[in-house]
């Protein structure tokens, strides 16, 4: 999530709100001077050559987001507006501050239409409106706050076209005005994003971690972070089940070839058995021993058959088994 707009908007009050914490720098000149990634503590990896890697925990970051600062185009530093426009293109969502008491400029209404083309190019949904400040607009009563605030969203719809929603806030206190609708969407926006990725990486990476854990028949959903759970991902981990049981079945099947090669050679290979088998009782003479155990099988055989029909003549009756059209 890319958060943008003017210096001084609000946009490190934002982050410092979402987080938790203060952990980017605030102030009415320009503060922010590169891209400041913020990502999940756990996470390890480098950023890109313009972007300062911003090690944190929190709640909203364990959730699967990753918080990109970016720098205020309006500046005296012409870098600072290729910086904010090359991660518009990147990130997967946008949120665009609008100042309430100051109103959409004329440079912030370039910024926003230069997103919004990028991020249209780019197959990436379309912003959303942060309107901060909103407890600095001044009133005499909640009438004429409330009238003051419609005008505010009614300049920014007639002059932002094409986002996707709008939030009011208070950049320093996120439990008031839409600050907790905004929070409740962003933790549902990046766990979604969270399982989709899970889902595109265990589909692509041959060792997965889940993917070990299922070959080798282990429980894997006790491996999966908490949340992250989906119907997609059970699809997936089925589908490398199955796939290892029939990998199973060949590895057996090529080791009984290696050991017995193909069905004409196990074959032949029996008979050169049975051959050196029966030659070795010839030389021993071991056949009348062979032939003796063989009758006494069949003799065996024989006794349990007769112990069988004895069995079911006494059950039904002599008479029953045999066969209506016998004598006739």
């Amino acid at each position: 999530m890319g958060v943008f707009g003017e210096f001084s908007a609000g946009k490190s009050s934002l982050l410092n709100s979402l987080l938790g914490s203060l952990t980017q720098a605030t102030g009415v000149r320009p503060t922010t001077q590169h891209i400041s990634i913020i990502r999940d503590a756990r996470i390890v990896g480098a950023p890109g050559t313009s972007a300062q890697l911003v090690p944190h925990q929190s709640a909203l970051l364990r959730a699967g987001l990753e918080l990109w600062d970016t720098p205020g185009p309006n500046s005296e530093n012409a870098q600072h507006t290729k910086l904010a426009l090359d991660a518009a293109a990147q990130v997967e969502l946008a949120l665009i501050l609008v100042p309430a008491v100051e109103g959409t400029t004329r440079s912030l209404v370039e910024l926003y239409n230069r997103i919004r083309l990028i991020r249209t190019a780019s197959q990436k949904s379309p912003p959303w409106l942060i309107l901060t400040k909103w407890d600095r607009i001044v009133a005499d009563d909640a009438e004429e706050l409330a009238e003051v605030g419609a005008e505010i969203i009614s300049s920014v719809e007639a002059r932002l076209p094409g986002y996707e929603r709008w939030f009011r806030v208070d950049g320093r206190r996120l439990d008031l005005l839409d600050g907790p609708a905004l929070l409740t969407d962003l933790r549902r926006r990046g766990l979604k994003w969270s399982r989709d990725r899970l889902v595109l990486e265990v589909r692509q990476t041959q060792q997965h971690m889940l993917k070990r854990e299922v070959a080798l028949e282990r429980e894997w959903r006790s491996k999966v972070p908490a949340g992250f759970e989906s119907p997609a991902l059970e699809q997936v981990m089925l589908e490398w089940a199955s796939h290892c049981k029939a990998a199973l079945v060949r590895r057996r099947r090529l080791w009984w070839r290696a050991v017995l090669g193909t069905p004409g050679e196990a074959k032949g290979r029996a008979e050169c058995w049975w051959s050196w088998v029966f030659s070795v009782a010839e030389k021993h003479r071991l056949r009348p021993v062979f032939a003796r155990a063989a009758a006494r099988g069949r003799a065996v055989r024989e006794s349990v058959g007769a112990l069988a029909s004895g069995f079911v003549e006494f059950a039904v009756g002599v008479e029953s088994m045999k066969s209506p059209y016998e004598g006739s």
